[in-house]
């Protein structure tokens, strides 16, 4: 049977309104294909990787870009996470799964630097980042996520905290100096009075004296060297033994800026950590504290039991240092912790609490900063937070290698 217009009317607009339907679909499909080049071409460029975890298939794809990284070829082996974990260094295995594990079962972000041994046998860093995707009903279904080489960026990072060392060292050359002259000159003066004493009685207790001269320049090399000598391994330490260390070698420039130090350690426990690197975390902080205060002051210091403020789990010391200073700005406040910005023009490399946040980091604790500027009035608070450290001599050693 014939059909009468207003049918034909009818399947004219079904007809157009499919074409029209199957036009978006195409530019939709050409859109998300022009969208995702992109990515991977940003991606590239950056060097590097994408890898999706399809966790209800169980099923792992890799970009090209990650075998690249694993100095692999791609498509040379089976993307699995058994087989990805074969290629990552022995000491970061363990981290590396927990991590992972972690993210399937609660959600969270994935985000852990470690190293991959390629089949040459030479180590790179890597840093890695995922991102959980849920379904309808809340559950992770799967995980997507980014894999970059930072080989060389570990190394800069690694050359920068060497440099900054040495410019802590240099800036306690000054300190050291002092502190060993002035007993070197009372012995001076005591052998030269013993050559003249007229009974033995007095020229053994001005030996004595002398003696004690020399012990004092004694101890302070043996504190000098500690700051140069780095432990392979953590030990257990007393902050408090550290930072007076660290104060016997700026006495001498405390003293001449008329500084007060009122140093407090209440309950206090020993930590696992690596002497050297709490030393030159504390010297850059009070280093930094006898500059903001020229014309003299007090830095109060406190160390006390405490926990990591971001979990409110782990425990630790908390190291609490202020000083009446100048304090900073709210400008200052934001860029402290990047690398080479400084506001000594003259005198400082922009590292110093760089470094502080590197190496507290690397210890797994936290550094907060507080500060304010008044006329008469500034101060400012940094606190240290350090976990007892029962787990992490395989973490910092890692940092070491």
């Amino acid at each position: 049977s014939l059909l009468t217009t207003q049918e034909l009317e009818q399947r004219l607009t079904v007809a157009d309104a499919e074409r029209q339907l199957a036009e978006e679909r195409a530019r939709a499909s050409e859109a998300l294909r022009d969208r995702d080049d992109v990515q991977q071409m940003a991606l590239r460029v950056n060097g590097m990787g994408l890898w999706v975890w399809d966790l209800q298939k169980d099923r792992i794809h890799w970009s090209d870009e990650i075998y690249l990284i694993a100095g692999l070829e791609p498509g040379f082996i089976e993307p699995t996470l058994q087989r990805w974990l074969q290629m990552v260094h022995p000491d970061d295995v363990a981290s590396v799964r927990q991590s992972t594990l972690q993210s399937r079962e609660d959600g969270s972000d994935y985000h852990q630097n470690y190293r991959l041994v390629w089949p040459d046998g030479s180590v790179h860093w890597v840093e890695s980042k995922g991102k959980c995707q849920r379904d309808s009903d809340g559950q992770v279904v799967r995980v997507v996520g980014v894999l970059a080489d930072v080989t060389s960026r570990r190394h800069s990072e690694e050359a920068m905290l060497r440099a900054e060392k040495l410019a802590v060292a240099g800036r306690l050359a000054a300190s050291v100096a002092h502190e060993i002259n002035n007993p070197l000159e009372a012995v001076t003066n005591l052998l030269y009075l013993i050559t003249h004493a007229e009974t033995t009685d007095v020229a053994r207790t001005q030996a004595q004296q002398a003696l004690e001269e020399l012990m004092r320049v004694s101890l302070i090399t043996q504190q000098t060297l500690k700051f140069h000598r780095q432990a392979g391994a953590p030990k257990l330490a007393k902050l408090s033994e550290i930072l007076q260390a660290v104060l016997a070698l700026f006495r001498g420039r405390l003293r001449s800026s008329q500084i007060i130090v009122d140093l407090h350690a209440e309950q206090e426990v020993s930590i696992a950590c690596l002497y050297g690197e709490v030393q030159q975390i504390f010297a850059n902080l009070v280093s930094n504290a006898i500059d903001a205060m020229p014309r003299g002051g007090r830095l109060l210091i406190r160390l006390r039991p405490s926990v990591d403020w971001r979990d409110w789990q782990t425990d630790g010391m908390r190291i609490t240092l202020c000083d009446s200073g100048t304090g900073m700005n709210r400008a200052t406040m934001q860029r402290i912790f990047e690398p080479f910005f400084t506001t000594k023009a003259d005198t400082g490399t922009g590292l110093g609490m760089w470094v502080v946040a590197q190496l507290v980091e690397r210890h797994h604790g936290q550094v907060r900063v507080w500060s304010r500027q008044r006329a008469g009035s500034g101060a400012t608070a940094i606190s240290v937070f350090l976990p007892m450290g029962d787990a992490l001599t395989s973490d910092i050693q890692a940092g070491l290698d």
